[in-house]
């Protein structure tokens, strides 16, 4: 197989498309109510009822309608359906929210998560992360590993149910999952917690913090997103993008190759209108044009070289 450098439609999924979320070797998306996955499969991650790998989309298991989000990350994936939240894949520690460890492949309605869940995002690109939050009548649960505690109970122990981020009780309106981090907003401010080692929190050290830190930079800015790569978050603010954390192959767009402890501004990044990020890469939507920066080992910055960038280059041909 050739990997292509240049933008395919999907089989099936040529329009009506509503959201989609890219795994690790995954990727789902839903059209017109309907969940389709496709992709690597090995731990039930499509779930559509086998373990085998799909080239094409496939319908997942009890998704046909009603589906309002997804997310995937790390071969576990996670829906809202008509304000229920539902998992399936990869549970080695207790991801899926259900009580118990193993493996699923068809969805699982998560413990306490049958009404009112608003958002949900999946953590960790790497063999030893893992976990899952989600935003229920305003209040930010989270499940599964707690190694560094990126769950934000104020422990580091793995959780195998929803557990209550007791910072974070109330009015939470959006998150973000890293790779072993998590970032939340409640009442325009932004928190962030987990793994600390090269400004991935990014308050200005390399503390790993198991309770929701205050990043105080956006403490006069509207946040209107937030996005975590692997090792590497970014926050769409007042039109602006600004990254922080590791910055080894450019991902936080300044120019640079070194990490960030607090949060920079994307060289030239003003007058966004949407921001996305990869495991190592970043993307921005500026007057229409998509602006990508980052590493580019395989192509993924779209360009049809395999150079890395540390500032943001557009695509070409790929008007909004």
């Amino acid at each position: 197989t050739v990997a292509s450098s240049s933008p395919e439609p999907v089989s099936g999924l040529a329009s009506g498309v509503t959201q989609v979320s890219v795994g690790t070797n995954s990727i789902c998306a839903i059209r017109a109510g309907q969940l389709w996955c496709w992709g690597h499969n090995i731990q039930g991650t499509l779930g559509n009822g086998n373990n085998t790998v799909s080239q094409a989309p496939q319908p997942v298991v009890n998704m046909s309608s009603a589906v309002t989000k997804v997310a995937t990350a790390n071969n576990t994936t996670c829906a809202i359906q008509n304000g229920a939240l539902f998992c399936w894949g990869r549970n080695d520690a207790g991801q899926l929210g259900v009580g118990v460890v193993g493996a699923r492949n068809t969805p699982s309605l998560v413990n306490n998560m049958s009404t009112g869940v608003t958002d949900v995002s999946v953590g960790g690109n790497t063999a030893a992360a893992g976990h899952v939050c989600a935003i229920k009548s305003g209040a930010l649960y989270c499940w599964g590993r707690n190694d560094y505690g990126q769950l934000g109970d104020g422990t580091v122990i793995a959780r195998y149910v929803p557990t209550l981020v007791s910072a974070l009780d109330a009015e939470v309106t959006q998150l973000a999952a890293g790779n072993i981090n998590t970032c939340a907003v409640r009442r325009g401010r932004l928190y962030c917690w987990g793994y600390g080692l090269d400004g991935r929190i990014g308050i200005g050290n390399n503390e790993h913090r198991s309770a929701p830190a205050r990043v105080s930079f956006f403490d006069d800015k509207g946040i209107q997103k937030i996005i975590g790569g692997q090792n590497h978050f970014c926050a769409l603010a007042d039109g602006k993008d600004y990254c922080w954390g590791f910055n080894n192959f450019g991902q936080i767009g300044d120019g640079t190759a070194t990490n960030a402890f607090s949060p920079l501004l994307s060289s030239g990044m003003e007058g966004v209108a949407e921001i996305a990020a990869g495991t190592d890469f970043s993307f921005a939507v500026k007057d229409r044009k998509l602006y990508v920066w980052g590493q580019n080992n395989v192509g993924q910055l779209g360009r049809g070289n395999l150079l890395n960038s540390s500032a943001p280059v557009v695509v070409d041909g790929l008007n909004f």
